[in-house]
């Protein structure tokens, strides 16, 4: 199968006709993604118009095939100003608007398409079905117009009035926009329902949350059922810096995620993609709509480190940029990620990664370092050339070094950990390669010795000790240095201290793996230490330790599973499975993966390479180490 280039303009070898094979071929496959690349990058060329009309027609049905009936009415348009009498662009083009509840042009279109080809059995069947969709309409236009006008009646000019049968009125124009493209026309009415829609949002004293909630519902559906709409919405709210700042209108969680979608369908529409149907953006329209999108992405930017804006808005913002900067990811086209590394975008993403709930600039919470710890994952995996990863290591450097001038100063410390403790949960690689010196190393013991009992020093030293050991070497080099910081830490009365040190001693207790033969800790210390987990998680009263000291908890016994006479105790003590069924409940996302990780040990549901007898006696024999499983593990 040809291969795909990012730079087939500049590459003799591969032709326009080369990609259209390959796109046909990638049709032919189902992989349509593939296939519409394939045509674009053909179409990004230079060619003649007969070529160029045999592109955007099959640009067009691969389209059709991926549910983008926006794309493909257009691609049929570009076809159609080539060759105005193209049955196949007409006959896509019906289909697209037909999909499009778009009747009446797609009848036309279909009409013309049978004259040229007055035999082709499926043009006489798309016509019928059309004519036959036509009169169903006529008959529905009169009462979804009616219903439109009566419930925006009842919306709009009793405002602050009766909010029960404001909001009622609010979910049936909702209703209206899902049922039809028809509805959805009705309720738009040329646009002047944004205005209306954004008064109920601002107007926190006449208008209830909920009424703002259900008013945000609409614009999100309407924006979420046409391109077109959505970037009409952007124009009619004042441009990017109100579109974005609609998501802290009001605070409830829910709110701000149902903002948070029509600023998503304002990218859609103007980088022509939907995540949600695997549609990639298309980079002609990119290049098109590039201002408004950089002037979106420069105001989420502002966003993160503003302190008018809470919790909820900025984990929302900082999975928007997530979404929609990685190419690799479905995101915009190759080069946007990088803008993003080479202006402010990575050094405030830093800034946060740098902050703790207990002291910081504007607010974040436990579950803001993961969604940046995510951020930052992603976002150097789109760094695909080392250039460009060596540049995003030097921004984090930069940011490191400036930490490391003021480090006799208490806040710097708890950002340098904080910094530190959210790459390694991100990208592992940049930040081991911060981590791996004396220097670091002193600074962690030296916080988690501090002998003025700082809590927050202590939680975050031990924290980042934990995320450290990730070999067998570095845990016993902690062993036999940070042991005993470990050991008097977990003595300690703030609960936050104890049950992160518990953690470190766990994981260091189990940092040979299932190899039974070189287990830093004997068997008793290990039971100890599950026990102590244990006793965090059985409690009769499940408000006694809070869920994050529980979920520390959790992940410690997850290091303990992968012993084979502790994954027999868990597997046998119903108490404590039920515990971690309901600690899953409340911690959710937290805690999904040390959760999952405890049930796969238990289980031993997971698959481990046969390793050839030779290769162990070759081993034996050049004295190299070779791993003992414990023989309860099967």
């Amino acid at each position: 199968m040809p291969q795909k280039d990012e730079n087939l303009s500049q590459n003799d070898d591969l032709t326009a006709e080369n990609l259209k094979n390959s796109g046909n071929e990638y049709f032919s496959l189902d992989k349509f993604p593939e296939s519409v690349d394939s045509y674009s990058q053909a179409l990004a060329l230079k060619l003649d118009n007969k070529l160029r009309l045999t592109l955007l027609k099959n640009r067009a049905m691969a389209r059709l095939k991926l549910e983008d009936f926006e794309g493909a009415e257009s691609d049929c348009d570009e076809a159609l100003k080539l060759s105005q009498n193209d049955a196949k662009a007409l006959y896509r083009r019906a289909l697209a608007r037909e999909k499009l509840d778009k009747i009446g042009s797609a009848f036309t279109d279909a009409k013309e398409a049978l004259r040229l080809l007055p035999n082709d059995k499926s043009l006489t069947e798309l016509c019928a079905r059309l004519v036959k969709a036509n009169s169903e309409r006529l008959k529905q236009t009169e009462s979804t117009e009616s219903k439109a006008k009566e419930m925006m009646k009842l919306a709009f000019e009793n405002v602050g009035k009766e909010g029960e049968m404001q909001i009622k009125a609010l979910n049936n124009l909702l209703v209206l926009c899902r049922d039809s493209a028809d509805g959805a026309n009705r309720v738009w009415n040329n646009g002047e329902i944004v205005t209306q829609l954004l008064s109920i949002i601002t107007n926190v004293e006449k208008n209830s949350d909920n009424e703002a909630l259900a008013a945000v519902r609409v614009l999100s559906e309407l924006t979420g059922k046409s391109r077109e709409r959505a970037i009409q919405t952007m124009e009619l709210l004042g441009g990017p810096q109100i579109l974005t700042r609609l998501i802290a209108a009001r605070k409830p969680l829910v709110f701000v995620e149902a903002a948070s979608t029509v600023i998503q369908h304002v990218f859609n529409g103007l980088a022509a993609m939907d995540r949600s149907k695997e549609i990639k953006p298309c980079a002609e329209t990119v290049e098109k709509n590039k201002l408004p999108i950089l002037r979106i992405i420069l105001e989420l930017e502002e966003m993160l480190t503003d302190p008018k804006f809470d919790i909820f808005v900025r984990e929302c913002v900082i999975d928007l940029l997530m979404k929609n900067l990685m190419h690799m990811d479905g995101g915009l086209p190759r080069g946007w990620s990088w803008r993003f590394i080479e202006g402010r975008g990575l050094y405030k993403m830093l800034h946060l990664a740098t902050q703790v709930p207990e002291l910081c600039d504007y607010p974040v919470s436990v579950e803001t370092r993961q969604h940046v710890a995510i951020f930052l994952t992603r976002l150097y995996d789109d760094m695909v050339f080392d250039q460009r990863r060596a540049l995003y290591s030097e921004v984090v450097k930069n940011v490191f070094d400036g930490l490391l001038i003021d480090i006799d100063q208490r806040i710097s410390k708890i950002k340098l950990v904080a910094l530190l403790i959210t790459l390694m949960q991100g990208p592992i690689d940049v930040g081991f390669n911060l981590l791996t010196n004396d220097k670091i190393t002193g600074i962690m013991l030296s916080m988690a010795d501090v002998e003025n009992g700082d809590n927050l020093q202590q939680s975050l030293a031990v924290e980042l000790i934990v995320l450290s050991v990730s070999k067998y070497e570095r845990a016993t080099a902690l062993i036999k240095h940070g042991l005993p910081v470990l050991k008097k830490l977990y003595r300690s009365e703030d609960q936050n201290v104890r049950v992160r040190a518990l953690v470190g001693l766990c994981k260091c207790a189990a940092s040979a793996g299932d190899d039974c033969s070189r287990q830093p800790m004997d068997d008793e210390s290990r039971t100890k230490l599950a026990m102590a987990c244990r006793k965090y998680l059985v409690v009769e009263n499940a408000n006694k330790y809070s869920v994050d000291v529980r979920r520390f908890a959790c992940e410690g016994l997850s290091y303990l599973s992968l012993d084979a006479e502790i994954k027999e105790q868990i597997v046998c003590d119903t108490e404590l499975l039920k515990s971690l069924v309901e600690l899953a409940k409340n911690a959710g996302a937290l805690c999904v993966y040390t959760m999952a990780a405890i049930f796969m040990n238990c289980a031993n549901a997971y698959e481990k390479p046969k390793i050839d007898e030779e290769m162990i006696k070759l081993a034996q024999f050049s004295k190299h180490h070779v791993p003992e499983t414990h023989p309860k593990r099967c």
